[in-house]
C-alpha cells in the first residue's frame, strides 16, 4: 500500500544543534558549565544561555555543586519528569509501545501480538495509535519508530517492508495525525539500525549490530554514526541469498539468509518433523 508525500528534514540550527548536545551530554550524569562545554564543544560563555533555555522548558535544573576544592561549581542536571518521549516498535507479528522521561527511565510499556501484514498499513497504524496513548502521561516531545525494512530516513517514509507488505508508506506523518503531534517530531528508522544505534550510546564508536526474530538484518555504526550505503541497504545481511535453491522469501527471492535463520527456520531447525514443538508465548 502506497502513502504519497515526503518530508524532508530541514538542517538543524547551530543553537538547536547546541541545546541537543547539552541534553545528550546530561544523559550520563549531572555536570558543571566547564564541562559541559568540553563535553560538547561548545564557548563556555554559551553554556548560562542554553542552561537558561533549557530550564524555562523544565528540561534541566539544578543539581547542587561539584566537590572539591576552591571555589565550588554548580551542577546541572535532566528533569526526567520535565518532558516525555515514546518509541514504537512494528514487527511482522508484534507491535509495541514504551514511553520514557526525559533521563530514559521507563514509564510505561504494552505490546500486542498481532499478524501486522493482515491488519494493513492504516489499520496497523491505528493498533500502534491506540497502544502509545496507554502508556503516555503526557504530550511527548519526540517518537521514534522501528521498522523492519528499507527507510528513508531523512523523509521519514517506510520505502519497502518485505514482512509487512508495506511500501511507500509515509509512517510519520501517518502517526503524527493520530497523536496530534507535529510530523517534524517523529523519526522513523530501520529496526536494526536503531539497535546499533542504542549500543553506540554506551561508548562504541565502530560495531555491527545483527538483529534476529521473525525478521534478519543488520545495522552498522562508524565514527559514531550510522552507516546507510547509496541505495540504504547497508547492513541488510537478512536478504543476502545464500541458498539458490531455498525457500522464496517475502522480498520475492530465493534463499534468502532470512529464510534460514528467521525465528521460524530456526525453530524447525531445532527439532525434527512430526515433534510437538509450541511455544505460546512466541506465537509458534
Amino acid at each position: 500500500m502506497a502513502v504519497t508525500g515526503t518530508r524532508r528534514a530541514e538542517p538543524a540550527s547551530p543553537r538547536t544543534a547546541n541545546l541537543a548536545a547539552v541534553l545528550r551530554a546530561l544523559r550520563g550524569g549531572p555536570l558543571s558549565r566547564t564541562q559541559l562545554a568540553a563535553r560538547c564543544g561548545i564557548a563556555k560563555s554559551a553554556v548560562p544561555g542554553l542552561l537558561t533555555d533549557l530550564a524555562g522548558r523544565g528540561l534541566v535544573r539544578a543539581a547542587g555543586v561539584l566537590p572539591g576544592n576552591g571555589r565550588p561549581s554548580r551542577l546541572v542536571e535532566l528533569h526526567g519528569e520535565g518532558a516525555y518521549a515514546l518509541a514504537l516498535s512494528i514487527e511482522a507479528d508484534r507491535l509495541s509501545a514504551v514511553a520514557t522521561d526525559l533521563a530514559g527511565r521507563v514509564l510505561a510499556e504494552r505490546a500486542e501480538t498481532v499478524d501486522v501484514a493482515a491488519l494493513g498499513l492504516q489499520r496497523g497504524m491505528d493498533e500502534l495509535a491506540h497502544l502509545a496513548r496507554e502508556v503516555l502521561p503526557g504530550a511527548p516531545v519526540g517518537v521514534a519508530i522501528s521498522v523492519p525494512g528499507l527507510v528513508d530516513s531523512a523523509a521519514a517514509v517506510l520505502r519497502l517492508a518485505s514482512a509487512l507488505r508495506w511500501r511507500d508508506a509515509e509512517i510519520a506523518g501517518l502517526m503524527a495525525a493520530r497523536l496530534n503531534v507535529p510530523a517534524e517530531a517523529v523519526a522513523v528508522d530501520n529496526d536494526a539500525n536503531l539497535g546499533a544505534l542504542a549500543e553506540s550510546l554506551d561508548g562504541a564508536e565502530d560495531l555491527f549490530y545483527l538483529s534476529g526474530g521473525t525478521t534478519v538484518g543488520g545495522g552498522l555504526v562508524s565514527a559514531g554514526t550510522i552507516l546507510r550505503g547509496a541505495r540504504g541497504f547497508a547492513g541488510e545481511v537478512g536478504h543476502i541469498a545464500v541458498d539458490p535453491v531455498g525457500e522464496r522469501c517475502a522480498c520475492g527471492r530465493t534463499g534468502c539468509l532470512e529464510t534460514k535463520a528467521n525465528l521460524a527456520a530456526v525453530l524447525r531447525a531445532a527439532a525434527p518433523p512430526g515433534d510437538p514443538l509450541h511455544d505460546p508465548a512466541l506465537g509458534v
